[in-house]
């Protein structure tokens, strides 16, 4: 299977997947700058091994399924923080945020190069949604609004954000259009 997503998007899904399903892990390993990574899925009726490497511009993914009886792994050390939506239909991993701390620290650029250009949409826009900003996009509006944190705020005003966060606005907003984001000024509509 291949995927526009990141190495690292798909790797931490798969940790999120093991995670729900309480699933116990083996060995795992995501490479620096996401190239690769591999993860063993350990369980009583089945061991899985996912093999995640960049081919062209897609992630290819190779799933090895192998049945019968294991010894379970006790190893449920998830490390899903780095787990986010692929799609505008799921809330995040971390505290229904893509970038949790967006809003008391200066974020940087290198911390934006996994997420896809749905999640950079997000991250962007879930600075302004804390102040319950309403939006036009109606990719936007679907999302915020299955938000537990989300309320709108009719009296919301661009002059509301602090200085953190229009700067983290600018860092992600300017990476987008480096990398010529196909959602930066596109509405996907509700899905």
């Amino acid at each position: 299977m291949t995927t526009l997503d990141s190495v690292s998007t798909v790797y931490y899904y798969y940790q999120k997947l093991a995670k729900e399903k309480h699933w116990g892990l083996g060995s795992r390993l995501l490479t620096p700058g996401g190239v690769s990574a591999v993860l063993n899925i350990k369980e009583a009726k089945f061991t899985a091994d996912i093999g995640l490497d960049i081919v062209s511009d897609k992630t290819s993914i190779e799933i090895m399924i192998t049945t019968g009886t294991f010894e379970p792994s006790d190893d449920y050390d998830y490390d899903v923080a780095g787990a986010t939506s692929t799609d505008n239909t799921t809330s995040t991993a971390s505290g229904e945020y893509i970038i949790a701390d967006s809003n008391t620290r200066e974020i940087s650029e290198s911390e934006l190069i996994s997420l896809t250009p749905w999640q950079l949409k997000v991250a962007r826009n879930e600075i302004y949604a804390r102040h319950g900003r309403e939006f036009v996009h109606k990719d936007l509006q679907c999302y915020f609004v299955k938000q537990s944190w989300y309320k709108i705020d009719p009296s919301f005003s661009e002059s509301d954000l602090g200085s953190i966060e229009n700067k983290n606005v600018a860092t992600i907003l300017s990476y987008e259009t480096k990398t010529g984001s196909p959602l930066l000024r596109t509405d996907s509509g509700c899905k």
